[in-house]
């Protein structure tokens, strides 16, 4: 059995949400946010989004859940359809079949890549986050 790839560093860090939480304030003020302070906020919004929903562990099991009851419901139509001259049903089953697979799969990877360190900061600003994002945006106040 290959044994799993070892979690990349941390992108998301305490000082790194509280420098984005300033960096938003100030944007939101000027109407401008740079490109890095875009990509670190879709970062936290990942996690964000995650965590809101009980975690990476409940996210996986959630998924893997997903999959087994999906598959299994596919594979019995499949099998129900079987002899009864449906092979385009059967094929448009099997192709969905594949994409179930497919985006479990995406879903799985992109819950790994979050390390648990980035788990728990963004779990810890989860309040200066949330109160960030309630603020109404201001209008662009330029000509």
């Amino acid at each position: 059995m290959k044994s799993p790839e070892p979690l990349p560093k941390p992108k998301i860090t305490a000082a790194a949400i509280a420098e984005l939480l300033t960096q938003l304030r100030q944007g939101s003020a000027s109407g401008a946010t740079s490109s890095e302070t875009n990509a670190a906020l879709r970062r936290v919004m990942e996690i964000y989004c995650v965590v809101k929903a009980g975690g990476v562990q409940v996210q996986q099991e959630a998924a893997q859940a997903h999959l087994t009851r999906e598959t299994a419901n596919i594979k019995a139509a499949i099998a129900a359809l079987q002899g009864q001259g449906a092979d385009q049903q059967i094929t448009s089953l099997r192709q969905e079949l594949a994409d179930l697979e497919q985006t479990v799969h995406w879903r799985l990877t992109l819950l790994q890549a979050i390390h648990p360190d980035e788990e728990r900061v963004v779990s810890q600003y989860l309040s200066s986050l949330e109160a960030e994002f309630q603020q109404p945006s201001k209008p662009d106040s330029r000509p």
